[in-house]
Order: C-alpha cells, then sequence, then structure tokens
C-alpha cells in the first residue's frame, strides 16, 4: 500500500476489494449452477424420450414442441451464461486492478489453458443443443442413426459459435474495464 494513502481511502479500498471479492464469487456460483442446468435438461429429456416410448402411446406429437421448447430453453440459457462471464470478467478485472495498483497479494490467478471456462462452457452448451436437435428429430426420421448422426455434426459449428460468443464477450468487457475508477478514488496503473 502507498505510504501517501490517507487511513480512511486505505479502509474504503479494503471494503471496496472484499465486495468485489464477495460478488466475484457469486458469480462463480450462479455460473456453476447454469452450466450444469444445461447438461441436465438434456440428459432429463432424452431419458423421458426414451422411457415413455411416444410410439406406442401417441405421444410422439408433443416430441417436436418439447424439442423445440428445449432448445429455446437452452439458447436462453446460454444468453444468461454469456451474461454472467461478461459480469465474472468485470469483476475479475476490477479485483485484478486494486491487487495492482495497490500492492494486495493476487488472491485468485487467471488460468489461460486448453480448458479455459469459456471453453468448457462451449462444450457443455453446444453438445446439450446437438441433444436437443436429437430428441427434437427423434421421431421425424425414419431411423434413429440419422438423427444422432446429424446431432453430432451439429456439436462442431456449435461449439465453435458459442466460443465466439463467449469470446467476444471476453473481448467487451476487457475493452470496458480499460478505464475503471474505484468509487471516488481513480486507480492508476503504476501508482505504488
Amino acid at each position: 500500500m502507498p505510504a501517501f494513502v490517507p487511513e480512511e481511502t486505505d479502509k474504503h479500498i479494503a471494503t471496496v476489494y472484499q465486495t468485489y471479492c464477495t460478488q466475484f464469487e457469486s458469480i462463480m456460483t450462479r455460473r456453476f449452477q447454469l452450466l450444469t442446468i444445461a447438461p441436465g435438461s438434456t440428459v432429463a429429456s432424452f431419458a423421458i424420450t426414451l422411457v415413455s416410448n411416444p410410439v406406442n402411446n401417441k405421444l410422439q406429437y408433443l416430441i417436436i414442441p418439447l424439442g423445440l421448447a428445449g432448445i429455446g430453453f437452452l439458447i436462453g440459457l446460454f444468453v444468461v451464461a454469456c451474461m454472467s462471464f461478461r459480469d465474472g470478467r468485470v469483476m475479475y478485472n476490477k479485483i485484478q486492478k486494486v491487487e495492482n495498483d495497490w500492492g494486495i497479494p493476487q488472491t485468485m490467478h487467471h488460468q489461460d489453458g486448453i480448458f479455459t471456462q469459456e471453453v468448457v462452457a462451449s462444450l457443455l452448451f453446444s453438445v446439450s443443443l446437438a441433444g436437443w436437435v436429437c430428441v427434437t428429430l427423434w421421431f421425424l426420421l425414419p431411423f434413429p442413426v440419422i438423427p444422432i448422426s446429424i446431432s453430432c455434426v451439429l456439436t462442431i459449428p456449435f461449439f465453435i459459435i458459442s466460443r465466439r460468443v463467449l469470446l467476444d464477450t471476453r473481448e467487451r468487457s476487457n475493452r470496458d474495464n480499460a478505464q475503471q475508477t474505484l468509487g471516488n478514488v481513480p486507480i492508476h496503473q503504476g501508482q505504488g
């Protein structure tokens, strides 16, 4: 902490920093919950479809609306996840800026590697969306191999699109955080 910082500013920074950390943990908890809903809903839809055997009990007409509703639900969930990623990136950047500018030891380390959170989320959403497409097409096409094949092929473009959207969200968040202030106390790079 710089020696010239008044004590009330020091307390203000500590309070805001703790608030940022708490908000970041809350965002990460919501993100985890979102990412567990996506594959869970897809598995449940497959189970319902296969166990109920709609061909025998005339429920096959409900499968298409169920599949379309599932696709819509998953796309909405992906939009919410994008907002969560944006909010998490904003909070992470704020925390990192306070740590760098005020000499606070880093509490979080960002891991850039093959399996980043964006890649895992893109994979979960693309596979889940492909699963809902499979459920939608299951009784429309004559052989089960066809909807499964279509779903497997669609997983790749779904992954590429969702990955691109999440990367754009990350880039926008980083750009928006370039000129960040902390309450009434500007945070300047290299202070200290």
